[in-house]
């Protein structure tokens, strides 16, 4: 057993010297008891201050895990809400996209409705949470393979179709998507067109997509909603026009 010193105080004074007289004069055993008292309190004391010790470093640890924790939530809460705004701006590209090619579709059908026989010109569109939003995925990930990006549809998928049955039967097809794999905060539109021939039994062939745009139009939540209308405004413009030029060569 290892033995502590021992700190005499003022009030062991009397004791202790009461306890040497009795030890002079042969009597060993109040000294012996004195040692005895006052070494079991060092001892006590000394497992005392051990377990206050320990108590501070377990209070030191579950403190040090509550900030984690909190951290890891708040994390968590400012990406959600950094996704929350980046998809809030890409409601309202979709809603300039659909608008924009509604006014595209009149023009095309009032231009033509006199001369082409059942021409028919529409769009047609599904923002996120409709159960169609899931449509198009093979057109969407070959025009994302064409650009050298990954189109993420899992987390958060919208699109828009401008169809045009005039003499051939062409899309052009707008896709506001996650950009990459991990969804942070980054969302794209992308804009291809194609062929789309019925079959026989019904069934329509999709054949010679091309992306309309030469890299995918990017934002996040840090844009400013003025300037991110302004420059998705001129990109879409873009997009029709290369658009339209991919009709005018199937014809």
């Amino acid at each position: 057993m290892r033995w502590r010193c021992l700190v005499l105080t003022r009030d062991d004074r009397a004791v202790y010297i009461a306890a040497l007289e009795e030890a002079d004069r042969g009597n060993l055993s109040d000294l012996i008891k004195f040692f005895a008292k006052s070494q079991k309190q060092v001892f006590l004391k000394s497992i005392g201050l051990s377990e206050q010790v320990l108590s501070e470093a377990r209070r030191t640890q579950v403190i040090i895990s509550s900030i984690a924790e909190k951290l890891k939530r708040n994390q968590s809460a400012s990406i959600q809400e950094r996704c929350h705004q980046a998809e809030s701006f890409a409601s309202i590209l979709f809603d300039m996209a659909s608008m924009r090619l509604q006014e595209v579709a009149d023009e095309i059908e009032l231009s033509v409705r006199n001369f082409v026989i059942a021409a028919e010109v529409l769009t047609i569109s599904a923002q996120r949470g409709d159960p169609r939003s899931s449509y198009h995925r093979y057109q969407v990930v070959e025009t994302a393979k064409q650009l050298s990006y990954f189109a993420n549809l899992r987390n958060y998928h919208s699109w828009i179709q401008l169809v045009i049955n005039v003499e051939t039967s062409i899309t052009l097809l707008l896709s506001f998507h996650v950009l990459g794999r991990e969804y942070r905060d980054i969302l794209a539109c992308t804009a291809c067109a194609y062929h789309r021939d019925d079959s026989e039994e019904g069934e329509s062939n999709i054949s010679d997509i091309q992306s309309l745009t030469d890299s995918p139009f990017q934002f996040s939540y840090a844009d400013a909603e003025g300037n991110l209308r302004a420059r998705f405004q001129q990109w879409l413009e873009d997009v029709i026009l290369t658009g339209l030029e991919y009709w005018n060569k199937s014809i």
